[in-house]
């Protein structure tokens, strides 16, 4: 029933809209927020930016449920899968000092995977595309929790990959947890401080924390929930994951973005623009971004789906317009609900 509830409210917006022109965008984000999304988990944090200026900047229903704690846009979410745009965004600075090229072989920076019998080795932007043909990371039934040491070892003992870098794409989280691995060995220091230290805080996201050990405190932090009950797993591994950050910090990344405050522009713009697979199909991925259209329009975007959390971002690269999205209820389908808030802003007579 959950996924009928979305159209049906698009449905109902767009009456809306034409019946009762006076009523503001953002007075039609809180009705469609409070009947399509709280119903699906505890609660949500929503903004939508354009041309540089916040026009929404809500919290809807609970960060923590039991204490009757509201979210908020100070309260701190799991960015699950989105955290691989700051990986991205990592590799990326280290390309601008000329400390890597995306060209590089991945065995330049981590020696001791092993040399695979293709055509050529995987490359760091065949990671960045999710096409390098790595195997997805097993852990043994009767295995500990995995650890980034005891990852990169099980990597280092697979001898083939499952295609040939650059034939096809294939999400895989072991990708972003290498390119992690990569940025700690050229910089010479741990991923978490040199995530904390030369991304997020020059981006003006300071409340945000990379949690690198489960032991990590999270101020602020939104109870996760997983049908209806509390829900949280904390493993320590960074790269595809564990990074943790309020509305208002993502609401700072993106002005980072737009504004080249990291990398240039035109450097982000260029390392964005779609491959092409060795079949020649185009490849819609890179540096934790997935490429694509909606409305006619070009858009960036990339969702978080973990237990205990929800996240969407989307960026309308020529309308200057981002919605950001992040809930501390999980499988909350906040995909559908990004696209139905950005046609309130960029379909005709909006």
């Amino acid at each position: 029933m959950r996924w009928l509830l979305v159209p049906l409210f698009v449905i109902l917006v767009a009456a809306s809209c034409r019946c009762d022109a006076t009523r503001s965008r953002s007075e039609l984000i809180d009705g469609y927020v409070t009947t399509a999304l709280l119903p699906q988990g505890p609660g949500v944090a929503v903004a939508v930016i354009r041309s540089g200026e916040v026009v929404h900047r809500s919290g809807y229903g609970f960060a923590d449920v039991e204490a009757k704690q509201p979210v908020t846009p100070e309260t701190v979410f799991d960015l699950a899968s989105i955290a691989k745009q700051m990986t991205g965004m990592s590799v990326l600075v280290l390309r601008e000092r000329g400390q890597l090229r995306l060209e590089d072989e991945l065995r330049t920076h981590l020696p001791e995977l092993p040399e695979y019998e293709s055509e050529r080795q995987p490359r760091i932007d065949d990671l960045s595309r999710m096409s390098s043909g790595l195997p997805t990371f097993i852990a043994a039934d009767d295995a500990p929790v995995p650890t980034e040491a005891s990852m990169l070892e099980w990597f280092a003992k697979q001898g083939e990959l499952d295609f040939e870098p650059g034939e096809t794409f294939s999400y895989n989280n072991g990708n972003y947890f290498l390119l992690a691995r990569v940025v700690e060995r050229v910089a010479k220091k741990p991923f978490a401080a040199f995530l904390t230290e030369e991304v997020l805080r020059p981006a003006g996201m300071n409340t945000a924390v990379v949690l690198d050990s489960k032991d990590t405190v999270v101020p602020n932090r939104a109870q996760g929930y997983a049908r209806g009950k509390p829900a949280r797993w904390d493993d320590g591994i960074t790269g595809p994951a564990n990074v943790f950050a309020s509305l208002d910090d993502m609401i700072a990344w993106d002005r980072a973005l737009w504004s080249g405050k990291l990398v240039p522009v035109e450097t982000l713009a260029r390392a964005l623009e779609p491959a092409r697979l060795s079949d020649g199909r185009p490849l819609g991925y890179a540096l934790g971004w997935g490429l694509t259209e909606h409305l006619g329009r070009r858009m960036a975007w990339q969702d978080g789906d973990w237990i205990g959390a929800s996240t969407y971002i989307a960026r309308y690269l020529d309308d200057a317009l981002t919605v950001i999205l992040l809930s501390n209820g999980t499988r909350v389908p906040l995909e559908e609900a990004s696209r139905t808030i950005a046609a309130m802003y960029l379909e005709p007579g909006r």
